[in-house]
């Protein structure tokens, strides 16, 4: 296990940017979530102007311990309360496991609020913004062979949209690529 962070986070006092419009969100107090992909460029634009703006302030650290196993790899994250965190573009389709806290998130499909405990079938190509309302402990699990931290996030992440676009067009052309889009 090693501890590092690898995303953009900051606490809400250095938010410029409300990326969603002021409104109720309903808790999701425990179960399962899936999500659907989807492709809505307005929402895409709103994480892209906020990440903008978080890059040019103060970073707040987000500890991650990872976890390797025969097949499997785990990243876990303590987001703070009171944090917006942005996370990557993952190529392929994942579990995350809310295992503490309560944070609501924002992707293309929209709004949710995950109190723990939680798990999210989570789609590929998807990217979140994050507020911690509590402190949240965050588990995103991966079937993967790969032994490093710089391998799974060779392989996982998409560097931008872009990026994801040309990776899953390239799966379609492949006779057994459509299943890891999930």
């Amino acid at each position: 296990m090693t501890s590092g962070n690898s995303c953009s986070a900051l606490s809400m006092d250095q938010a410029a940017v409300d990326i969603t419009e002021q409104r109720p969100v309903q808790p999701i107090t425990s179960g399962r979530i899936i999500e659907q992909e989807t492709d809505s460029p307005e929402a895409r634009e709103k994480i892209e102007r906020l990440l903008s703006v978080m890059l040019k302030t103060e970073q707040v650290d987000v500890p991650l311990v990872h976890h390797f196993a025969q097949g499997v790899y785990a990243r876990q994250a303590l987001i703070r309360k009171g944090t917006v965190i942005v996370g990557h573009i993952k190529k392929w389709s994942h579990i995350n496991i809310i295992m503490a806290g309560d944070i609501s998130i924002f992707t293309e499909e929209g709004e949710k609020r995950i109190v723990a405990p939680s798990v999210m079938v989570a789609a590929a190509g998807t990217k979140r913004v994050g507020y911690a309302h509590e402190d949240t402990i965050w588990i995103s699990i991966v079937g993967t062979d790969d032994t490093t931290i710089e391998e799974v996030e060779d392989h996982f992440l998409a560097k931008s949209y872009e990026d994801y676009l040309a990776y899953r067009g390239a799966l379609l052309t492949k006779e057994e690529g459509p299943w890891l889009l999930g």
